[in-house]
Formats: C-alpha cells, sequence, structure tokens
C-alpha cells in the first residue's frame, strides 16, 4: 500500500528539474511557510524497486529546531545532516536530508 508521502517523493521524481521549490518541501513534509531554501535536490535509484531523493537546503539557525523537529516526525526520511555556518556566530544552517519512497 502507497502511503501519500510515497507519491509525493514519486511525482517529485517524475517533474525532474522542473519541480518547485514548493513541490520538493511538499514531498519532504515541510509546511509551505516554512523559511526555507532549497540549494539542490536530485533522485536516486530506479523505480519501482527503490526510490530516494536527496535535497540540501539551508535554513536560518533560529528556525533549525523546528525544521529538523519535523523532518524526524517524517517516516520517509532516513537520513539528516546539519552543518551550522557563520563565524564568529552561527547564522545559517545547511541541511541534507535523504528521504526514501517505494519501500
Amino acid at each position: 500500500m502507497s502511503r501519500g508521502s510515497d507519491k509525493l517523493l514519486a511525482d517529485l521524481v517524475k517533474k525532474g528539474r522542473q519541480a518547485s521549490a514548493q513541490d520538493v518541501k511538499s514531498a519532504l513534509s515541510l509546511e509551505p511557510t516554512t523559511e526555507i531554501k532549497i540549494l539542490n535536490w536530485h533522485p536516486r535509484g530506479l523505480p519501482p524497486a527503490l526510490l530516494e531523493v536527496e535535497a540540501i537546503m539551508e535554513t536560518p539557525t533560529q528556525n533549525l529546531g523546528s525544521v529538523v523537529s519535523r523532518l524526524a516526525q517524517s517516516a520517509q526520511i532516513r537520513h539528516i545532516n546539519i552543518l551550522v555556518n557563520g563565524i564568529p556566530i552561527p547564522d545559517i544552517a545547511q541541511i541534507t536530508v535523504i528521504a526514501e519512497a517505494g519501500q
């Protein structure tokens, strides 16, 4: 049985590079109003057996907790990597996420 999040990830891959930042946010279960900048994303795998989407995002550090909390609640997220940037005051967090679908 396919979940809604699986369908969103599959639709994202079908759209390819024409997908908007809102499409990526929806596929990763982020709210449309989340202050986040999608730097890059790309699909991995051979559908329908395995399908993953890797996304690299940037958000202000004050939003980091809420964004990571939202990502961690999502069942399809299997990897979250966070890099905080800014000297002397950290002001931007770069988040790399891998989400899987079609399992």
